[in-house]
């Protein structure tokens, strides 16, 4: 039997007291997943409903960067890459093809490779004109196709997206989920979607 990629064994997570005399802001409380490789999961519900929260400890960000309480046990197989909410935290380069090529680089990966992956994500993404533009001064769908370029770009084992299609007109959100099942073509990267319905997940 495949041993699971994820596995999270009866976590909590509170963040810390807004007020205070507050308590501590549960979130999580007695959750267990696992997940095998190559899977698709959906993480669907509404705004406050910890979906941020599960990626954020997925990808070791909770607590140590998010202060807070975890409990319960956490297992990660493989390499873990993340799309954020909010794009533009994540894009520092001076360019756009910098931005992608910068974690490869990181990796230590051949010059010829990059180049490969980069034309790919450049076509995947439907950004190829934006090439050589400053990431800051995109609109913010742009800055979202290009941070979740930079990310497919270092083919991770676990992929994260958090809200990944929102703010994105039709015609952008069929590229990132183009890009998606072309990615999954390549090699069986396990996905984690949190989005706030169900339909944007089916497709």
């Amino acid at each position: 039997m495949t041993e699971p990629i994820i596995q999270l064994q009866h976590i909590a997570f509170a963040y810390p007291p807004v007020l205070l005399d507050g308590g501590p802001v549960r979130v999580l409380e007695d959750f267990t997943l696992t997940v095998q490789p190559g899977e698709f999961v959906g993480v669907i519900g509404p705004n406050g409903a910890g979906k941020t929260t599960l990626l954020l400890i997925l990808a070791g960000l909770a607590p140590r960067l998010t202060k807070g309480k975890l409990t319960g046990a956490v297992t990660i197989q493989g390499r873990v890459g993340m799309l954020l909410q909010e794009p533009e935290s994540q894009l520092f380069n001076a360019t756009v093809e910098a931005e992608i090529a910068w974690g490869m680089e990181n990796l230590g990966l051949p010059l010829a490779e990059i180049d490969r992956r980069l034309d790919w994500v450049l076509e995947a993404m439907a950004i190829r004109d934006l090439r050589d533009e400053a990431p800051g001064t995109l609109s913010g769908g742009q800055q979202k196709r290009v941070a979740l370029a930079a990310t497919l770009a270092m083919h991770p084992d676990i992929l994260l997206l958090d809200e990944p299609t929102s703010g994105l007109d039709p015609a952008a959100r069929r590229d990132v989920l183009a890009a998606l099942a072309d990615l999954r073509t390549i090699y069986p990267v396990t996905v984690l979607m949190a989005e706030n319905d169900a339909e944007t997940v089916a497709r």
